[in-house]
């Protein structure tokens, strides 16, 4: 039963993930492995959604919420997600993409 309860799971969050627009997004986090506090990658804000001190990237917004949408599409095994959260994530040994939506702020 646990096996069917996270497949389940992990197809919801794919889904999820695939129906995310830019428009959804409130921020992204593109770096290396080791940190996600900025000091090994940059946080990017949709201007729609930007605090007073988030810089502000449309493009790369974009491009980080396409990757993670690549690797939900592809079943990639770094592929992750907290639908209720509003968090979802590709990490690779080279790179963590984590994007933030408007439910995560």
């Amino acid at each position: 039963m646990e096996n069917l309860y996270n497949l389940v799971v992990a197809a919801e969050t794919k889904a999820a993930a695939l129906a995310l627009t830019p428009e959804d997004v409130a921020r992204v986090y593109s770096g290396k492995p080791g940190c996600g506090c900025g000091c090994r990658g940059q946080y990017r804000a949709n201007p729609a959604h930007a605090k007073a001190d988030d810089v502000v990237n449309m493009v790369q917004v974009r491009k980080v919420l396409a990757k993670v949408q690549d690797a939900a599409r592809a079943g990639e095994a770094g592929f992750t997600g907290d639908v209720a959260g509003g968090i979802f994530a590709f990490e690779t040994e080279t790179r963590y993409l984590w994007v933030y939506t408007t439910k995560a702020r």
